[in-house]
């Protein structure tokens, strides 16, 4: 892709000739050889797969973090519908209010 998004998908900062160029430093296509033609293609279909692969990356993150949420949101449910209306199952080992013990300020 005559430079710019290959090297920017690798993760390597791009120098800072390259980052001040715009599209009419470029060669024009017709201006190119077949071996740098060649040369960007090949480029641009490593650019493609990196892009592919960091989709299904992405995808599979995705999934995972999306179970994790069905869990912890059943799990939270669970807690409050459940546990949390019989406060002694949760609670079991808070000995019962006395009502001989005062509350004072000190």
């Amino acid at each position: 892709f005559l430079g710019g998004p290959p090297a920017a998908a690798a993760g390597s900062p791009q120098s800072d000739d390259s980052a001040a160029s715009s599209p009419r430093d470029l060669p024009a296509v017709s201006d190119m050889s077949r071996d740098e033609l060649e040369t960007s293609y090949v480029e641009m279909v490593h650019y493609a797969q990196q892009l592919q692969e960091r989709e299904g990356q992405m995808a599979s993150a995705f999934r995972t973090l999306r179970q994790k949420y069905v869990g912890l949101k059943a799990e939270v449910a669970d807690l409050l519908w459940r546990r949390l209306r019989t406060p002694s199952v949760v609670l079991a080992d808070v000995p019962p209010i006395r009502d001989d013990v005062v509350e004072t300020r000190d």
